[in-house]
């Protein structure tokens, strides 16, 4: 009986990419828990800048200009953090659906692999150089 040649594509590409998909997930989370936290402290400044304008309230000017420049700041820092994390998602997802589609594609390849066998083997043509190794 002669030996079949086929070659099998590695399992290890759209492994891979699944799990850097999963990764870039992980690190989207992460990117907008610190988005939030972000939120949470240019509304604090927000807040205290704020706070002057209810009467009888006292505030020096230079605390008051560090709060507006530390609010600008953060409003940018907000800006990247939120555009990471949409970087991440979107990358995150076409690494696991492509991961996924790519090992749909390795199943069917050799899927077909073994119907051009059994179909070889029926109609008794081992001697196809396309099919087998002679």
């Amino acid at each position: 009986m002669e030996e079949f040649d086929f070659e099998t594509p590695s399992a290890w590409p759209h492994r891979i990419a699944m799990v850097l998909g999963l990764v870039c997930f992980a690190l989207t989370i992460w990117t907008i828990m610190e988005y939030r936290g972000v939120s949470q402290r240019r509304a604090y400044v927000l807040m205290t800048l704020e706070a002057p304008l209810q009467p009888g309230a006292e505030v020096e000017t230079g605390q008051l200009d560090g709060l507006r420049k530390s609010y600008k700041v953060l409003s940018k820092e907000r800006t990247l953090w939120a555009r990471r994390a949409l970087g991440l998602a979107i990358a995150g997802l076409v690494l696991f659906v492509g991961g996924y589609i790519c090992a749909g594609f390795r199943h069917l390849h050799e899927g077909l692999k073994w119907q051009v066998i059994d179909e070889a083997e029926d109609a008794q043509t081992r001697d196809d150089p396309l099919i087998f190794k002679s």
